[in-house]
């Protein structure tokens, strides 16, 4: 899950003036190494359940940190590599402590547990797709709007559509949890790059409502045609964004 949480607070700031021409990393190299990260997103992925399992997966998710890392080095400036790696930084120690801290180890394991067996995930997967199709949304606006607030509130309506299924899969007890793990490693950089935005509730009294209306009809729908989009990651997306905001200018 916070894998996942990573890539969208990458996504909320590649929006933002601050792409290098000499970037080293290709789209596809990019697509690749989130997919294999990904917790939510990605239905090949795996739960954990055993301490073999727990390993491959934390060198599964360090690996997609060292591949953002590289991103962030290679291909932002400025505002966007700053909050990218207050978000990096706090993921690096989240997972240091994750998997490598027999307690929280066994934590860890012990709360996915209720996400067994996988295919009980499928409505996290689907809050991770309607994101998707959020950015996709984001990638053809114009310079002119929005696009940073649709952003932030994409990433609180994202987040509580995890927290809402979880309790439902699992427990309260589980999503306080995982709200836990939000908070650890993504509420620096909200706080720093969508203060305005930083709830739902924000986003219902604030977001222009237009744009609004748009979340909300995606995230309430039940027709997956609503949220379809056809592609692995928000990546492409994320680069078509970076383009417009940056190379427009």
């Amino acid at each position: 899950m916070y894998k996942e949480l990573n890539l969208c607070l990458i996504i909320i700031i590649a929006a933002f003036k601050g792409y290098r021409s000499e970037c080293k990393i290709t789209e596809e190299q990019l697509d690749n190494c989130f997919h294999d990260a990904m917790f939510l997103g990605n239905l090949d992925s795996i739960i954990p359940s055993n301490e073999d399992e727990m390993s491959h997966h934390c060198s599964t998710i360090n690996g997609g940190v060292n591949c953002a890392r590289d991103y962030s080095a290679s291909c932002l400036t400025g505002f966007p590599q700053q909050v990218t790696e207050m978000v990096l930084t706090n993921m690096g120690h989240h997972m240091e402590s994750r998997c490598n801290k027999p307690s929280e180890r066994a934590e860890f394991l012990e709360n996915v547990k209720c996400f067994l067996p996988k295919e009980k995930m499928k409505p996290l997967h689907v809050c991770g797709d309607k994101h998707t199709k959020f950015m996709e949304i984001a990638s053809k606006m114009s310079k002119e709007d929005a696009h940073l607030a649709f952003m932030c509130c994409a990433y609180q309506v994202f987040k509580h559509c995890i927290l809402t299924n979880t309790i439902q899969i699992c427990s309260e007890g589980h999503a306080q949890y995982w709200d836990e793990i939000f908070e650890e490693v993504a509420s620096e950089a909200v706080t720093f790059a969508c203060s305005d935005f930083d709830s739902v509730d924000k986003c219902a009294a604030k977001l222009k409502p237009e744009d609004w209306a748009k979340i909300k009809t995606i995230d309430q729908a039940t027709d997956p045609a609503v949220w379809a989009h056809n592609m692995r990651t928000p990546i492409k997306f994320m680069l078509e964004m970076i383009n417009k905001f940056h190379m427009d200018s």
